[in-house]
């Protein structure tokens, strides 16, 4: 397995070993700052703010072994791409398994990707009113929700995540631990707000074995992967688009049927899978479709390609409130911004700046490189 845990005493320890292949274009040094930011967020993410998480009376930390280059056995093998592209895992750990991100990622992606290496399923579809995103694992209002639902705004790793990775890598905490420290573990619970749970052994149930992307041949036609993504799931979205990919330009009658469906996660699926052919015709339709989610879909490829035609839609998605199609979901402000980002080489909007104030940057940009 790629995703291990240890224990010393009562502090157990899950291992998450990637390695990650630079097919980005980003220079060696680049890459490895990316990495390593990756690292950081996600450590932070899993670990929490106390830098442990808790497992019955036992504390779980999270220790991510980052590693450049390919083919290295026990450890999980991610090809980063020139983004802004959907990122996924091929398979849910704790199996060693392989995936893509892309270079634009930001660290709570890097964190959802990685909850998919902890054996976690993805808690969102797209079978909100009108085909829109809804969290399948919504937290109180004021509370952070899951980052297995999203990536933006307070997220965070919940203690049903932790229960449910320790679970299905089997691991038990000693009842001994709730005698041994008591003076530690209860002094966490008055620095944060918690409920203190008295197991000492995940009883929540392991979700089933999900493949966010079959590495085996498809066993779908082009036109019954079509089908097979109006349920709104992200493994079928992955599954649909993969299916078209692989069918090649056999695909492209597909593509166009899809491009014409009513139902718009449909007609996402027809883009990325057309934005994975590097067929621009089908971006170029996509930016015509009366849905912005889907216009900035097709902008952000046409973007990658240092295509000039996608500023127009992408400046009207920096101040949208919707969320993007795809995998991991996001806001559709920040898949606009990235692909800007993508085709000016540089981001010219401070971290700090409202929508507003980073949309009126990029205008300013735009007029004075047209």
């Amino acid at each position: 397995m790629c995703t291990t845990v240890t224990r010393r005493l009562c502090a157990f320890t899950l291992v998450l070993d990637i390695q990650f292949e630079n097919n980005s274009g980003l220079a060696a040094g680049a890459f490895t700052a990316l990495v390593n930011g990756w690292e950081s967020a996600t450590e932070d993410m899993w670990s929490g703010p106390l830098g442990h998480q808790h497992f019955g009376c036992c504390t779980v930390s999270f220790d991510m072994i980052t590693r450049t280059g390919s083919g290295r056995p026990g450890s999980h093998q991610i090809d980063v791409v020139s983004g802004p592209q959907t990122s996924f895992v091929n398979a849910l750990g704790p199996d060693c398994t392989g995936g893509r991100w892309d270079a634009l990622d930001t660290g709570n992606v890097a964190a959802h990707e990685s909850g998919h290496l902890l054996g976690l399923p993805d808690e969102y579809d797209y079978n909100g009113p009108g085909g829109t995103y809804q969290n399948l694992n919504p937290q109180p209002a004021g509370q952070a929700q899951s980052i297995m639902a999203q990536t933006w705004g307070n997220v965070a790793a919940l203690p049903s995540h932790v229960q449910t990775t320790m679970g299905g890598l089997e691991a038990d905490c000693p009842w001994w631990c709730c005698f041994h420290w008591p003076i530690h573990w209860l002094g966490d619970a008055a620095r944060i707000s918690i409920s203190i749970p008295l197991l000492v052994k995940a009883d929540l149930p392991v979700p089933e074995e999900v493949s966010l992307v079959k590495t085996q041949p498809s066993e779908y036609s082009p036109l019954e992967a079509l089908e097979l993504a109006r349920d709104g799931k992200p493994s079928s979205l992955m599954d649909a688009v993969r299916t078209l990919t692989e069918a090649g330009a056999e695909a492209h009658d597909a593509i166009l049927v899809a491009l014409e469906d009513k139902q718009p996660v449909v007609r996402w699926v027809g883009l990325a899978a057309g934005d994975s052919l590097g067929d621009e015709e089908v971006l170029e339709i996509g930016m015509r479709d009366d849905d912005l989610r889907l216009r900035v879909a097709a902008a952000s490829g046409l973007a990658r390609r240092q295509r000039r035609d996608s500023i127009a839609v992408l400046l009207e998605g920096l101040t949208s409130n919707q969320i993007s199609f795809g995998h991991p979901p996001q806001l559709l402000a920040d898949q606009a911004d990235q692909a800007l980002v993508s085709l000016a080489g540089e981001s010219v909007a401070a971290t700090s700046d409202s929508p507003e104030a980073k949309a009126a940057r990029w205008r300013r940009w735009a007029q004075t490189t047209d």
